[in-house]
C-alpha cells in the first residue's frame, strides 16, 4: 500500500490515504511490485521486514514532542551521554527528511567504543527507528551496496565494519562513502543489462548511512563527511540503567514486544512529520551564518541541513560545538608533532633576518633537533627522504632537487594561504596572529572613548 498526501492541500487539515497503486504526476502508473512484499511486510510485530518503514501515519504533535518522545525511548535501552542523547534524537528526525530537494549533502551517522558498551544496541535504535532502513549487516558486497544506495535510497545500516587497508572490499566502501555524501555523487561499473552483456552502468551512491566501526577508523577524508560517537566507557552507567529499568518493570536486556511497539509508533509519526513539513522545509545559510569562519566548509556541509531541519539557534549552536569538536579531533590526528614541527621550521627561515637554506636535509635535521628537545623523542629517527614525502604528500608543498639534495622554494604568503588551508595558520603564525589580536583590540578601544571635542 502506499501512504498518499496531498502536499497542494492546507499540512494542517489535509490528511492520509491508503491506495495499492498510484499515478504520479507525469501519469505512470506505481504498483509495488510482488518482489517487495518479503522486504517491506510485516508477518508480526516480532519479526520486521528487511526493510523498516512506517506503517501507518499517526499525528506527531510537535518537533520537540517528537524529539522528546525518540530520546525517551533510546534512553530505556541504551546508556549514552545526554549530549549525544540529543543530536541522536535530531539525526532521527532529520533522516525522514534528508531527501528533501533542496539538501545537496547528508549525514553518516558512525558509532564507536569498545566491546559490550552498547554499539549493536544503539543500531538496533537506529535501525528500528529511523524512517526508512536498509539492513545490510557486517558484511555488504559492493555490489549490493551499489545497487542498495541506488534503487532504494534508504539509511544504510551496517554492523562491525572493517575498514582496513587488509579488507578487500576497501576502496569499493571507500568510494561509496565519499561519492555518496554529496548529491549527484555517483559511480560508473560494469554491469551486465538483459541480454548478459556486459556495459558501463552508472549507480547513485547518494544516501545517509550508518556503521558501527571496529578497529582503526577509515581514512580522514571519509572521516570528515561522518558524525562520529563515542559510546561511553563507564561500565557503572550501564549497571545502573539495567538496574533502574528492572525496578520499573521493564525488562531491557531483550528487545521485546514493546520494543518493536514503540519503534513502530515513531516511525509513523515521522511519516506524519515528513508530509505535513515537507514543504515548509528548506535549506537556509541564516542557521549557519553565525559561525562563519569558525569551522571548515566540511563541517557545514555536514551540519546545514540538519541546522535547516531543527531550525533552532540553541539548539543549533549544540549541534556545531559537536561538529567543531570532530574537527578539532580531525586535526590532531593529520598533524602529529613532526609535520607541526616542519611548518614552523619553514616559518622561521622564511621570517628570518638572515636567509637560510630551505633544504630538505636541514630542515630534517632541525626537526629532529626539536622534537629531540622538546617533545622528548630521543629515539626518534626522521630522514631528509621522509620529510621531503611528508611535504609533498601531506602538506602539499613542493621540493625540487638542486644538485645532491633537495630544496623548497616557496615564499611567505604562498606558506601562508597553505597553513590555511591547512588549518594551522594560528599554530605556525603565532607572531602575526597575537599582532592582529592587538590592533583588533586597540581598534576596539579607541573606538570605545569618548571624542570631548564632539561636545564642545
Amino acid at each position: 500500500m502506499f501512504a498518499v498526501f496531498p502536499l497542494d492541500e492546507d499540512p494542517e487539515t489535509a490528511d492520509f490515504t491508503y491506495e495499492p497503486n498510484v499515478k504520479d504526476k507525469n501519469g505512470i502508473l506505481w504498483i509495488p511490485p510482488e518482489s517487495w512484499k518479503a522486504m517491506f511486510e510485516f508477518s508480526e510485530i516480532k519479526e520486521p521486514p528487511l526493510i523498516r518503514v512506517p506503517r501507518r501515519a499517526e499525528p506527531y504533535g510537535s518537533k520537540l514532542e517528537l524529539h522528546r518522545e525518540i530520546i525517551d525511548f533510546f534512553s530505556d535501552y541504551a546508556y549514552l551521554y545526554q549530549d549525544v542523547l540529543n543530536i541522536m534524537g535530531w539525526l532521527i528526525i532529520y533522516y525522514a527528511v534528508w531527501d528533501h530537494p533542496t539538501f545537496q549533502n547528508t549525514i553518516y551517522t558512525v558509532i564507536r567504543g569498545y566491546t559490550g558498551k552498547g554499539k549493536s544496541r544503539v543500531a538496533s535504535l537506529f535501525r528500528n527507528t529511523a524512517y526508512r532502513t536498509v539492513n545490510l549487516g557486517t558484511g555488504p558486497t559492493p555490489a549490493l551496496m551499489y545497487r542498495i544506495s541506488h534503487h532504494m535510497k534508504s539509511l544504510l545500516m551496517m554492523d562491525e565494519m572493517d575498514w582496513s587497508r587488509k579488507n578487500p572490499k576497501y576502496e569499493d566502501m571507500t568510494t561509496i562513502w565519499n561519492m555518496g555524501f554529496e548529491k549527484g555523487g555517483a559511480q560508473a561499473i560494469l554491469d551486465r543489462d538483459k541480454s548478459g552483456r556486459w556495459k558501463p552502468v552508472e549507480y547513485s551512491c547518494y544516501c545517509p548511512k550508518f556503521a558501527v566501526f571496529t578497529g582503526k577508523l577509515p581514512e580522514l577524508a571519509t572521516q570528515s563527511r561522518c558524525l562520529i560517537f563515542k559510546m561511553p566507557a563507564d561500565e557503572t552507567g550501564f549497571k545502573k540503567l539495567w538496574y533502574k529499568r528492572l525496578e520499573d518493570g521493564m525488562n531491557t536486556f531483550q528487545l521485546d514486544e514493546d520494543f518493536f511497539r514503540r519503534a513502530e509508533s515513531i516511525r509513523n509519526k515521522l511519516l506524519d512529520f515528513r508530509a505535513r513539513n515537507w514543504n515548509s522545509i528548506k535549506f537556509s545559510e541564516e542557521h549557519i551564518r553565525p559561525y562563519y569562519r569558525q569551522a571548515a566548509s566540511r563541517t557545514f556541509q555536514i551540519i546545514s541541513s540538519l541546522m535547516s531541519v531543527i531550525d533552532d539557534p540553541k539548539i543549533n549552536q549544540q549541534i556545531f560545538k559537536f561538529a567543531k569538536s570532530l574537527e578539532l579531533i580531525r586535526q590532531q590526528t593529520e598533524f602529529p608533532d613532526e609535520y607541526l614541527e616542519i611548518l614552523k621550521v619553514i616559518y622561521d627561515k622564511l621570517t628570518s633576518e638572515v636567509k637560510t637554506s630551505l633544504k630538505v636535509g636541514d630542515i630534517a635535521n632541525e626537526v629532529l633537533d626539536r622534537l629531540s628537545r622538546d617533545h622528548n623523542y630521543p629515539d626518534y629517527t626522521l630522514t631528509p627522504r621522509k620529510v621531503g614525502s611528508i611535504l609533498n604528500n601531506k602538506l602539499y608543498i613542493d621540493t625540487f632537487r638542486v644538485g645532491e639534495g633537495r630544496v623548497v622554494s616557496i615564499n611567505l604568503d604562498e606558506f601562508r594561504s597553505i597553513c590555511k588551508g591547512l588549518g594551522v595558520y594560528e599554530q605556525v603564525f603565532v607572531d602575526e596572529v597575537e599582532e592582529a589580536k592587538l590592533k583588533e583590540e586597540k581598534k576596539k578601544e579607541e573606538a570605545s572613548q569618548v571624542n570631548l571635542e564632539d561636545f564642545i
